[in-house]
């Protein structure tokens, strides 16, 4: 069965900037954490006062994002993606001259980091060191025009067809395993989907439309 589909119907604020005219902003990330009780649980979560930052750091990045174990992953202006501790350590790095600039990260697991290089529509697999262990080219799979991927929690992939309007769960090997309904059929919706952004989460499949919200 395929996870349930959720919809985002805000647009997911991300405290980033972007490169504009081959020069990027300097981008801040800050890590907050709940202060939580032994009897706190997913249904007593801690109001927003209850969260304390526990640190801050300047990125000249064009995309950040982090994993369970507190590390920062960065793509820098001229394409090469960093992994840095909480104390600011670089750790490694991994960088491609041939695909282009990569627009997105996946963390959700550390042992197993997702790049996305829209321009090439290929994805690459770093291990933990950040040394590559897959590539993946949509266009080989009769795949196009795709902008949204991300790791599913068993190793596959998770990524939105916008031909086809649909949600799909690849192998590495381009073999579909699951694939949703038309999702432009879906009611409420004001156009069809365009997501920017998956991520999946607890048997669930986040989708970012940024047009919707």
């Amino acid at each position: 069965m395929i996870p349930q589909l959720f919809l985002e119907n805000k647009k997911r604020k991300l405290q980033q900037a972007f490169a504009v005219g081959g020069v990027a902003a300097l981008s801040s990330f800050f890590l907050f954490a709940p202060q939580m009780a032994a009897q706190d649980t997913l249904h007593n979560r801690p109001a927003a006062k209850d969260y304390h930052l526990l640190f801050a750091r300047d990125l000249p990045a064009t995309w950040f994002t982090t994993d369970k174990l507190r590390h920062i992953y960065y793509i820098l202006p001229k394409n090469e993606v960093i992994k840095m501790d909480a104390n600011g350590t670089v750790l490694f790095s991994y960088f491609n001259k041939t695909l282009g600039p990569p627009a997105w990260i996946d963390a959700t697991d550390p042992f197993n980091i997702l790049l996305f290089y829209p321009d090439f529509q290929t994805i690459t697999l770093l291990d933990r060191t950040m040394n590559p262990t897959g590539h993946f080219n949509l266009f080989e799979a009769g795949l196009f025009g795709i902008n949204a991927v991300c790791m599913a929690s068993d190793g596959n992939l998770w990524l939105y067809d916008p031909i086809n309007f649909q949600l799909k769960k690849t192998g590495r090997h381009g073999q579909f395993i699951l694939e949703s309904a038309d999702l432009s059929l879906q009611p409420g919706l004001k156009e069809a989907l365009a997501p920017n952004l998956l991520l999946e989460k607890n048997q669930r499949v986040y989708l970012n439309d940024p047009r919707q919200g």
